[in-house]
Parts: C-alpha cells; sequence; structure tokens
C-alpha cells in the first residue's frame, strides 16, 4: 500500500527513515522558521522526525500543549499558556536556527530553548524534517527552498491524506 501524504509513519517511508517522504530544508538557515498547521493536543504531540544531509535521522521534535522536546537534549515545558481552540487546526512556527529552538503559536513565543554542546552541534546538521504520526488536515506551508520529497507531494494533505 502506498502511503498517505504527509506523514512517514509507514511501511513504505521505512518508519521514518527515507528522505523521499521529507521536505528538503535548510531550516537551521531560516531565522523566520516553518510554519505549519496542525491540531495542538493536550497529550498527543506532533512530531516533526530531523534528518542530516546524508538522510541519516537526527532525531525529533515533539510539541504538545503539555510539552515541547528535542529527543536526547530537552523536554521542557511551554514559557506560556499555548493558545488553542479545541478542535480547531491551529497555526504554529517552529523555529531551529543559531542554536535556539523555539515555538511561536498563533503569533505568540511560547517556547525558547538555547541548545549547547553536543546537542547544538548535532541539530545544527539539519537538512530534512518529516512529520510523524500526523493527523491528515495538519500540513506545512510552503517556502522557498523547500523541496518535497517525491512520497510527500507538495506539502499538503488537502485534509485527505489520500495515496499518490
Amino acid at each position: 500500500p502506498k502511503p498517505k501524504r504527509c506523514d512517514c509513519f509507514n511501511a513504505a517511508c521505512g518508519w521514518c527513515t527515507k528522505v523521499d517522504c521529507a521536505v528538503k530544508y535548510e531550516l537551521t538557515d531560516d531565522t523566520e522558521g516553518i510554519q505549519i498547521v496542525s491540531h495542538l493536543a493536550w497529550r498527543k504531540p506532533n512530531r516533526i522526525v530531523l534528518f542530516n544531509d546524508q538522510g541519516q535521522v537526527i532525531g525529533e521534535v515533539l510539541v504538545s500543549r503539555r510539552a515541547v522536546s528535542l529527543t536526547g537534549c530537552v523536554k521542557c515545558s511551554p514559557d506560556l499558556p499555548i493558545p488553542f481552540t479545541k478542535g480547531e487546526l491551529s497555526n504554529w512556527l517552529l523555529k531551529l536556527a543559531e542554536g535556539q529552538l523555539s515555538i511561536e503559536v498563533e503569533g505568540k513565543e511560547v517556547f525558547k530553548h538555547t541548545l549547547i554542546g553536543e546537542c547544538k552541534e548535532a541539530y545544527s546538521q539539519v537538512s530534512y524534517f518529516a512529520f510523524s504520526h500526523s493527523s491528515c488536515e495538519g500540513h506545512v506551508v510552503k517556502k522557498d527552498g523547500m523541496e518535497f520529497g517525491d512520497v510527500f507531494d507538495d506539502g499538503t494533505c488537502n485534509g485527505e491524506c489520500s495515496p499518490e
């Protein structure tokens, strides 16, 4: 079976190990961050898998209303309550530039953490990202410089997550 678009957690995408299911983008060079539209739940996090330029998994960013974490480095509660409307999609930004991980929701910075040492070095190598365990309604807003993998399509699921 072909994978649903926008979610790399399936056999065809190697359970989030293949960059054909990812977006090639130098996230660490972008001080404005990437815009994501998705549900922000209390328990179930949005999972973004990060890869280096060789296609190797570096780690994951997990974002929920309860916590923000970067596997192997950071697990913290948001600095401010995350604004949301139950059952509706939220507009949020993920930034991983200049050695800092930050999250903005509906225009308000709710989390910021400076990476140090090995974490800063590892996460400065991000060249691809993909979504894992994502809902079909969510999407990333396409920016100049983004190259979508063959399986990922154009970055939107059109609310359907239908196979190619």
